[in-house]
């Protein structure tokens, strides 16, 4: 069973960086003392949690972008697990009482310029990057965290509609909906030519839509087993 450790537990009033606390409670809305400049794309039930790994972070570092543990506003700097490689609905245990489940990937904004060598925030793009991408996480049940504390992966609940969730864009309870990063509709619902060419290399129709992303699909959804955004769907 794959495990690793919370090496720091991040807030912040608002913006980035989030900066280290010794201790926090986490809620289903999120982090306590924790903030958030825009609440339509940050927070809520369904990005209750931000997750990034250290290994994502020495990558970057290795690179000459000047990224520190919290810069890039993740709650939870980890070591040990690789979060943006995991499939979407992957549980995971952190210290003795808080449960969460990741729900999607997180997109990068112009806030992260200072980030990154020549404002390139993209680095952290999952459709670009998928190993080194931030991701969001909501609560399953509510504890409290602290630096040092241990991590356990737990298999996916048989009964989640995280993949579903993500793959339809359904919007989800509370402030803002749950934005799947590897859609991006366009008018028409038209998927992003890269995504589209992902389609076609083989994956299955996403809803609507045939492997292209332009013609009606014939078929189901997307089945356990494929990959979307980066991300295996688990059923």
């Amino acid at each position: 069973m794959q495990s690793g450790r919370v090496l720091q537990v991040n807030i912040s009033g608002g913006g980035v960086p989030k900066l280290p606390v010794e201790a926090a409670w986490v809620s289903r809305l999120g982090v306590e003392g924790d903030a958030h400049r825009e609440r339509t794309a940050h927070g809520g039930p369904h990005r209750a949690v931000c997750l990034f790994a250290v290994e994502a972070i020495e990558r970057l570092q290795s690179e000459g972008h000047p990224v520190e543990p919290g810069s890039v506003g993740e709650n939870l700097t980890t070591a040990g697990i690789e979060w943006s490689l995991l499939p979407i609905g992957t549980r995971a245990r952190i210290g003795d009482e808080l449960e969460i489940e990741l729900a999607s990937s997180t997109t990068p904004c112009a806030t992260q310029r200072p980030n990154f060598l020549a404002g390139r925030f993209s680095r952290i793009s999952i459709d670009l990057h998928p190993s080194d991408s931030r991701m969001y996480a909501r609560v399953l049940v509510e504890g409290a965290i602290r630096a040092g504390d241990p991590i356990v992966i737990l298999p996916p609940d048989p009964n989640s509609h995280a993949a579903e969730e993500l793959s339809l864009g359904r919007p989800g309870p509370g402030r803002g909906q749950i934005q799947p990063a590897h859609l991006a509709r366009r008018p028409g619902g038209r998927l992003r030519a890269a995504h589209r060419e992902r389609w076609r290399a083989g994956h299955v129709c996403l809803p609507g839509t045939d492997r292209a992303g332009l013609q009606p699909c014939p078929g189901p959804g997307p089945q356990a087993g494929s990959r979307v955004g980066g991300h295996a769907l688990l059923r």
